[in-house]
Formats: C-alpha cells, sequence, structure tokens
C-alpha cells in the first residue's frame, strides 16, 4: 500500500464563511476554455501542449473563479477565469523547465519593475495584457498582488513533480518532521493564519461607527491567493482606525469591509475548490473531502 496522511480539516476551518457563485460560472468558464484552447504562437501552432489541453477542462479554474468572486458580471469573470487558467498552466510550466529558457519568461527581465511589463516578456501571459493594461490603468491602488499556491492541497502532485519548494517539503527538511508530522505543522500555521485574520476583523471593524458602513462591492478587484502560506506576522492582530472626518472616515471603512469580503470569498472558495479540480486529488477529491487521507502517487500512476 502506498504512504499516506491525513489533511487538515480545512473545510471545518472555514464553516463560518458563507460559499457563493457566481451565477456566470458556466459561460464565464466555457468562454475561458475556448478561448485558450483557440491561442496561438507566432509559428501557428497550439499555444498550449497537448497534457495542458487535456487537463484543462478538469481544471475548472472557471469555478475557482466564480467561487472566489461571485458578484462580478460575466465579462470580468471571465478574464478572471483567463488570468487563473494562464497563472496556473505558466506555473506548471516553470516548475518543470530546466531552465530559464525553457520557463517561458525572456532573459532580459531583470531590470524591469513594472508588474505589467514583466508579464509582457512570458510567453503565456502577453495574450492578457490588452484587458490588464486597461484594469491596471483604471485601478486607484499600485498592482501589487501576490500569487501562490495552497501547499497543502497541492504536496501530492509537487512531489510527483519533483517540486521541492512546497511548504510540506520544506518542514520536512528543516524541522526534521516526519510528512504527518509536517502536514500537522502546516495545518497549524494555517489555523494561526486564520484566527489572525478573523482577529483583525473584528479589531478593524470593533467601531462605533461600523454598523454603518455601506458594505458594497461594486468595482472591487483583488486576487489575495497567497494566504495560505504568508507568514501570521504579515497580518497584525490589531489594526489601527485613520483620524479622519466622519465622512471619510466612513468610506474608509467601507472599502475596508468590501476588502475583507473580497478576502473572505477567496479563503472559502480556494478550500472548496481544491476538492473540486482534478489537479491536486485526481478523481478522488469528494473521498479525501469525506475522510481526509491522500495516498501518495508514483511516477507509475501517473501514467496509467
Amino acid at each position: 500500500m502506498a504512504p499516506s496522511y491525513q489533511l487538515p480539516d480545512l473545510l471545518s476551518l472555514c464553516q463560518s464563511l458563507e460559499l457563493r457563485a457566481n451565477a456566470f460560472c458556466r459561460p464565464a468558464a466555457v468562454s475561458s476554455e475556448s478561448w485558450l484552447l483557440s491561442l496561438k504562437t507566432a509559428e501557428s501552432s497550439d499555444l498550449l501542449t497537448p497534457t495542458e489541453r487535456d487537463c484543462l477542462h478538469s481544471a475548472k479554474f472557471g469555478l475557482l473563479a466564480a467561487l472566489c468572486v461571485p458578484g462580478c458580471g460575466q465579462p470580468q469573470l471571465t478574464f478572471l477565469a483567463n488570468f487563473i487558467s494562464i497563472l496556473s498552466i505558466a506555473d506548471g510550466r516553470l516548475k518543470a523547465a530546466a531552465a530559464q529558457e525553457s520557463s517561458g519568461w525572456s532573459s532580459d527581465i531583470e531590470d524591469i519593475d513594472d508588474g505589467v511589463m514583466i508579464l509582457e516578456k512570458h510567453e503565456m501571459f502577453r495574450y492578457l495584457l490588452p484587458e490588464l493594461k486597461r484594469l491596471v490603468a483604471r485601478a486607484t491602488t499600485p498592482w501589487t498582488t501576490r500569487f501562490t499556491h495552497a501547499d497543502v492541497v497541492a504536496y501530492n502532485h509537487d512531489q510527483l513533480q519533483g517540486n521541492h519548494h512546497n511548504l510540506i517539503t520544506v518542514l520536512m527538511t528543516h524541522k526534521h518532521l516526519s510528512l504527518q508530522g509536517a502536514v500537522n505543522l502546516a495545518g497549524s500555521m494555517i489555523k494561526d493564519m486564520f484566527d489572525s485574520f478573523v482577529g483583525a476583523e473584528k479589531s478593524l471593524f470593533d467601531h462605533p461607527r461600523s454598523s454603518q458602513i455601506n458594505t458594497s462591492r461594486t468595482n472591487i478587484f483583488s486576487f489575495p491567493w497567497s494566504w495560505f502560506t504568508l507568514s501570521r506576522s504579515t497580518i497584525p492582530s490589531e489594526l489601527p482606525i485613520p483620524n479622519l472626518e466622519e465622512g471619510d472616515e466612513l468610506a474608509h471603512l467601507g472599502d475596508l469591509s468590501s476588502y475583507v469580503q473580497i478576502l473572505k470569498d477567496f479563503i472559502v472558495g480556494t478550500i472548496n475548490w481544491a476538492y473540486e479540480t482534478e489537479l491536486y486529488f485526481g478523481k478522488k477529491g469528494e473521498e479525501i473531502r469525506t475522510f481526509g487521507w491522500v495516498f501518495l502517487n508514483s511516477a507509475a500512476d501517473s501514467q496509467e
């Protein structure tokens, strides 16, 4: 029998958060997949490899977008699905690349500070540039979002691919832990992070005028993908309220309330999507959702 480990109960951790799905989930997903499959290189060959094309539908990137951003319109949701899909495929290519030349990145990015200009140097992200530039031009704050994968659910896939930068592998190496011990420690880190998030939200909105806040999420766009692996110190236990006039203060807190709600959507959305996509657990997502046990894949398994 293959070695196994038990995942932390991530679903129970976020059960206090409401899981919602965007009403445009299906049309946005279909549109996004069709667009990705239609992309061609400069040599008129398919941009996606045969393996990437075969896995695109079962990855369910459109569902991930719909769970994380339940309130936007179909064009915005389709773009987000496009972005998530390219981000994930590009990440897979980077992990499998033996050298930068085969990772999809140009070699002349070291001196570029602008995030959008850096993406222009990637063989896949350049297809998103027209829409991305339009969105960035409308943004009122710098575009400085980080993107990472949920290492706990991705470990089985990463170890099969030889990726040693997964949090579980790092904990096993540097803390001298067994696989289950590293998974348990990672689960505790995630719980601490979630508790810190809840505490920060409580501190932020325990304010005399918090009941007057408008929680509308119109024109808010964010992608806080990295909550799984950020260190706890990045979220303070108390957030100061700026010294503003009443009207400005309520508007400021209204924006923060919208942002915090988006963070909640991404947290509960990514956790539930992890059991729906076939990227991490293949077709055993429902079984693992129920029992929590994961059996390590081998190279032979991946060839079946």
